[in-house]
């Protein structure tokens, strides 16, 4: 038996393991040290095969790259959701405010896993790469959006509040607050709308 149903559930299955191959390599980057956990110390660890986790991901760096790269999914799949009626700025504004919304359970494990990054310069590297590649996309989905806006302001609109947004995800992460990283951000990005970034809406 096939079809739609069979097949979400299928793309469910393969999610799920990805995502306990993610918990568990985090436990063991956070417990040894991210340079000092192996592929297979991983797989051991979930009680697979190394072939299965490399089935998954291309590498232990994707392991730790993955909650990144759902951000900036999530974070483009919201912008072209947004009301139509919203100016460029607050739709990105609130993109990012409903992208990097948490709950208090998961805040630690969100830490963890950026101070982890933190400390592996060549990852890091990478990680701040796929940001300004993310700002392009954005400023795509933008130009979509607004096809009457100077297509050179959206660019600069995405590229601005893409360091804004990063720079105050990496305050929170440095800081112990309790508080919810969306709100870092979102009052973060109020600053940069004040300073003037060329858009009212």
């Amino acid at each position: 038996m096939s079809g739609p149903a069979t097949t979400e559930f299928a793309r469910r299955r393969i999610e799920l393991v990805r995502d306990d191959l993610v918990r568990i390599a985090l436990g063991l980057f956070v417990e040894h040290g991210y340079d000092s956990v192996s592929v297979e110390d991983i797989a051991e660890q979930a009680g697979v095969a190394q072939r299965t986790v490399f089935r998954y991901f291309a590498g232990k760096d994707e392991l730790l790259l993955r909650h990144e790269h759902r951000l900036g999914e999530r974070l483009l799949r919201t912008l072209t959701d947004r009301p139509s009626e919203e100016g460029p700025f607050t739709a990105l504004q609130q993109a990012y405010t409903v992208t990097s919304r948490t709950t208090p359970e998961l805040r630690q494990g969100i830490r963890d896993r950026a101070r982890i990054l933190d400390g592996a310069p060549a990852l890091k590297a990478r990680a701040a790469g796929e940001i300004a590649l993310r700002a392009r996309e954005v400023s795509r989905v933008l130009e979509q959006r607004y096809p009457e806006a100077d297509a050179g302001r959206l660019r600069v609109l995405a590229s601005a509040m893409a360091a804004v947004a990063a720079d105050a995800w990496n305050r929170w992460v440095e800081s112990d607050t309790d508080d919810d990283p969306a709100d870092t951000i979102a009052a973060a990005i109020d600053q940069l709308r004040e300073g003037g970034a060329g858009f009212n809406g």
